[in-house]
């Protein structure tokens, strides 16, 4: 056995193993100008089956003309039917849905 062959191989720790392997959605209000400011980056993992990768996919899914949600999490499998259940329980007619219409369909749809 060789010199080289006998060394201990180093492995450099990765984000993940400092609990680092997150994807993250962030909002804040904005009460000067009315609005939420919502960023969310575009990684996304699977547990240690697939690793993080940057540009993975939009974590932005459009509700109604005018309400968005953001997707983060290990397990994002629910999300697209949970934000389908919402879809189709909003009011047929256009004009804008109240925070209070949004927040009960999103609630009644987690909980189906």
């Amino acid at each position: 056995m060789s010199a080289r062959s006998s060394l201990i191989r180093f492995k450099w720790p990765t984000r993940a193993d400092f609990g680092l392997n997150v994807t993250i959605c962030i909002a804040a209000i904005s009460l000067r100008d009315r609005c939420i400011v919502a960023i969310p980056d575009r990684m996304l993992s699977y547990g240690d089956l697939v690793p993080v990768t940057e540009d993975a996919t939009d974590k932005v899914l459009f509700v109604s003309a005018d309400w968005q949600s953001m997707i983060a999490g290990e397990d994002i499998n629910q999300a697209q039917p949970i934000i389908d259940r919402v879809r189709t329980s909003l009011p047929k007619e256009l004009g804008k849905v109240s925070l209070d219409v949004m927040r009960r369909a999103f609630r009644d749809a987690y909980q189906a």
